[in-house]
């Protein structure tokens, strides 16, 4: 449609070869059974730098 909604929400994303290896290795861990683990990106972006990151990818938004 070329546009994008104008949210100010932060985005918490994260890559996700980076978090299926995280879940490998903390599931061969001994340590690890049974506690919770919240795996995240200490560096969230907001709507508006997404929208600027995938208009300089050429996308039409």
């Amino acid at each position: 449609m070329g546009s994008m909604a104008g949210i100010t929400d932060i985005l918490d994303l994260s890559p996700v070869d980076y978090v299926s290896k995280s879940i490998v290795y903390l599931s061969r861990q001994r340590e690890a059974l049974g506690k919770s683990f919240h795996l995240h990106n200490p560096q969230p972006i907001s709507w508006h730098q997404l929208t600027d990151f995938l208009r300089s990818l050429s996308y039409p938004i």
